[in-house]
């Protein structure tokens, strides 16, 4: 079974490549974390083992057998009452491994249309969707691949597009307590339609490396990731601090040095959190965004922007969790989630 994980490995290449070329971003709402907890770590660059399928949704090597015939449902209640739902089921092969189905919708609503008189030409709708296989294969015990293959369809008003990503991620757990990841997310391209007319647009590519570490003798899960691996700079021309500044009385150059930049853009690379885990059966998480931060903030008016925070029960069958994210002060994102392992419904045979 190895040799042919390699073989996919090379297949999805083409994929990888395509996705470094230049231009505008499409298909922005796959970087929208659906899942409460991976919100609340930030949203992104997760790498806990345990049996949560819809932290697998983020990250494919996170799928096993301990998630078998389990079901999720999400919901996020986004900026301007925009409603985000997905949908992951994961079912275990004895010799394929693990795999999951996800349908992942958000839906912007109904807009009024008018002319450039202001004359009402009715109305248009706008909403976004992916259709998501995914495969988690054991290389070794303490060593797993997985992928994800995305099918995607975008109607914003009489603009269509539809596209094929991939994503592929290789972590490794050599005991329960910690796990370190490398993920590329979001491999691939516009198929023939595309919005503006015999012109393909890039994806939101990106790679990350993300860790987690439970302490030995508290309940405590430390979290950190690395994001944009494939980018370094993601520093941009900001008019309210710009880079350099000009008296203009006496037309003295003043300039943030080179080491406050390159700490700067460093930081902005980073996600950290923790988790305070007293029981199997609940958590609490707490995390912060740099470069959420960094971009969405507004001058002396932070607030909590960059912070997100969310909180995981199990009652009886269910696991419960809710998540907020706060990205600007204008609001936040509020993320629920509900799932369940169905085989617990089925009655034990007697010996």
């Amino acid at each position: 079974m190895v040799k042919y994980t390699w073989f996919f490995f090379l297949f999805l290449m083409p994929l990888a490549l395509s996705a470094q070329l230049g231009g505008s971003k499409v298909y922005r709402f796959l970087s929208v974390p659906a899942s409460p907890r991976v919100a609340a770590l930030g949203g992104s660059g997760v790498a806990v083992w345990g049996a949560d399928a819809s932290m697998a949704e983020q990250n494919p090597a996170l799928l096993h057998s301990e998630m078998h015939q389990q079901l999720v449902l999400n919901y996020v209640d986004y900026f301007a009452g925009i409603p985000l739902g997905q949908f992951v089921y994961v079912h275990q092969t004895p010799r394929w491994g693990t795999f999951s189905a996800t349908f992942h919708s958000i839906n912007y609503g109904q807009f009024a249309e008018t002319d450039p008189t202001g004359l009402s030409l009715g109305e248009f709708r706008a909403a976004d969707s992916y259709y998501q296989i995914g495969w988690g294969f054991p290389l070794r015990e303490d060593l797993h691949v997985g992928a994800h293959i995305k099918f995607i369809n975008s109607n914003l008003e009489r603009y269509y597009s539809h596209g094929l990503a991939a994503d592929i991620a290789l972590l490794y757990h050599p005991d329960e307590s910690f796990s370190i990841s490398l993920i590329a997310r979001n491999m691939g391209y516009q198929l023939r339609t595309y919005y503006t007319d015999g012109e393909r647009e890039s994806l939101p590519f990106e790679m990350e490396l993300a860790a987690s570490k439970k302490l030995e003798h508290a309940p405590f899960r430390i979290h950190a990731s690395y994001q944009h691996l494939n980018r370094y700079n993601l520093l941009y021309d900001d008019p309210d601090n710009p880079v350099e500044t000009t008296n203009p009385f006496t037309g003295e150059v003043t300039r943030i040095s080179d080491l406050s930049l390159f700490f700067d853009n460093l930081t902005r690379h980073f996600i950290v959190g923790a988790e305070f885990i007293p029981s199997k059966n609940f958590y609490a998480a707490l995390s912060f965004n740099a470069q959420r931060r960094a971009e969405l903030t507004i001058n002396d008016k932070s607030g909590f922007v960059g912070i997100s925070w969310g909180v995981g029960v199990k009652v009886s069958k269910f696991n419960i969790a809710f998540a907020r994210s706060v990205y600007h002060l204008a609001g936040g994102s509020n993320h629920f989630s509900l799932s369940v392992n169905l085989a617990s419904f089925y009655k034990k045979k007697s010996v």
